[in-house]
């Protein structure tokens, strides 16, 4: 049984990385490069526009690009409240994960989670409707991270 306290940067940082590094290589294309391009190809129209249509329409691509750019910033701004700092008590089984916060026990058996996945500082448990949770590496101790590591869906 481990007891785990996140901070809001840890919680903030775990989800930046997976939002660009913890999905597909097609995903992960998309996120780094969609918001830079649509920016510069806004940009470029802008600048050889000659009617008010092209300018328009070249300030709505590069509106566009840096909202692509910024949308994972956004959503740690405007969401503040679910990354606010956590301490919770993990106990990891064979059968599943047990988590315990304000002495209320969630029983999370492995067949429940889509994914599982092992990243360098922290593990991403995906749950039905897109609800992850990330544990950090370091605040298990060894034979819990086994148990997780044999119950690994990718």
């Amino acid at each position: 049984m481990s007891i785990l306290k996140l901070s809001r940067f840890q919680r903030s940082r775990m989800f930046l990385i997976d939002y660009y590094l913890g999905t597909s290589l097609l995903n992960r294309g998309v996120r780094w490069l969609a918001g830079p391009v649509l920016f510069l190809t806004g940009y470029s129209i802008y600048s050889t526009a000659n009617t008010t249509f092209w300018v328009e329409y070249g300030v709505v691509g590069m509106l566009m690009g840096i909202y692509f750019t910024l949308k994972p910033f956004l959503w740690l701004l405007l969401q503040w409240k679910l990354y606010a700092e956590v301490e919770i008590e993990v106990q990891v089984v064979a059968t599943g994960l047990r988590l315990r916060e304000k002495n209320q026990w969630i029983q999370f058996p492995y067949a429940r989670f889509e994914k599982i996945r092992v990243r360098t500082q922290y593990y991403s448990l995906l749950l039905p409707n897109e609800l992850k949770l990330y544990l950090p590496r370091d605040g298990l101790t060894l034979e819990e991270r086994c148990t997780l590591e044999r119950n690994i869906k990718d």
